[in-house]
């Protein structure tokens, strides 16, 4: 029997298969705040008034949102394929993020949010997934005291200080919250990104953007990288992709946002 064991096991694992996480019941809306970026500036969802577009959404329509028991989890990573945006160029200006809490908790002195967009995703690569970082790390604060109660999540609105622009369309994203009681911020597995996923079968839909197949990322799990190994680097071999047993469509809950870039008028005239 223990041959047999290793035997399978080792067609899994040569299989290229992600491993399989297990899902925690759907969690429920909680606050929505603004993060504050090295400017100063308190992010706000702009596409309410019409002077951003969305490019990527995973959230809407996500029919499970959850997040995963497996730990460390402290690192969430994913790929993401954005909608054209209003230029040549793909510019992200804003997102939002959606930061789960495992547990209920409090942090006097604010959150941390921690993003690195990377221009490329190779999901067959077994050293890193991500290999052209698209800017450096960008950071956000959150005010204290923050309240969190187990199994909410809450949503965080951000504007980067620079915006982003992208060469392509298919770009990856990690995401890491830390906490900070009065010692300083440091992450913790009670914060971690909130994933969206559907029951089998799943649709294969985003409500903006896609997913893109590469290596082991494909449908219909696609699914979710953390740092199995503790690695704090924004970046993951593909053996740290994870999926749920049961579910579909599963990705990191995020949007992305660009502004609209007004239309420039000329003058003419009437003979």
């Amino acid at each position: 029997m223990k041959v047999q064991l290793a035997f399978l096991l080792a067609v899994v694992s040569a299989s290229g298969m992600a491993a399989a996480d297990v899902a925690r019941p759907n969690l429920t809306p909680g606050a929505i705040l603004s993060g504050i970026n090295s400017a100063g500036v308190a992010g706000v969802n702009r596409s309410i008034n019409g002077s951003a577009v969305t490019i990527f959404d995973s959230f809407t329509g996500a029919a499970t949102l959850t997040t995963t028991t497996g730990s460390p989890r402290t690192f969430i990573g994913s790929s993401l394929t954005v909608a054209p945006g209003t230029g040549t160029d793909v510019q992200i200006d804003e997102a939002t993020v959606f930061m789960a809490s495992t547990t209920t908790q409090t942090f006097a002195n604010g959150l941390v949010i921690r993003m690195q967009f990377w221009d490329d995703f190779d999901g067959s690569s077994a050293s890193a997934v991500f290999a052209t970082p698209s800017g450096g790390v960008q950071t956000f604060t959150v005010p204290g005291p923050v309240n969190l109660t187990a199994n909410t999540f809450t949503q965080i609105n951000v504007i980067f200080t620079t915006p982003l622009t992208m060469t392509g369309l298919n770009i990856g994203l990690d995401i890491n919250y830390q906490g900070d009681t009065g010692g300083g911020p440091l992450s913790t597995d009670t914060l971690t990104n909130l994933l969206r996923a559907q029951a089998e079968p799943g649709a294969g839909t985003l409500a903006v953007g896609s997913f893109t197949a590469s290596g082991t990322f494909a449908s219909p799990n696609w699914g979710f990288f953390r740092n199995v190994g503790n690695q704090t680097t924004f970046n993951h071999p593909n053996t740290d992709l994870r999926t749920f047993t049961g579910l579909d469509d599963i990705l990191m809950a995020v949007q992305l946002r660009g502004l609209v870039t007004p239309v420039a008028l000329t003058d003419f005239s009437v003979e």
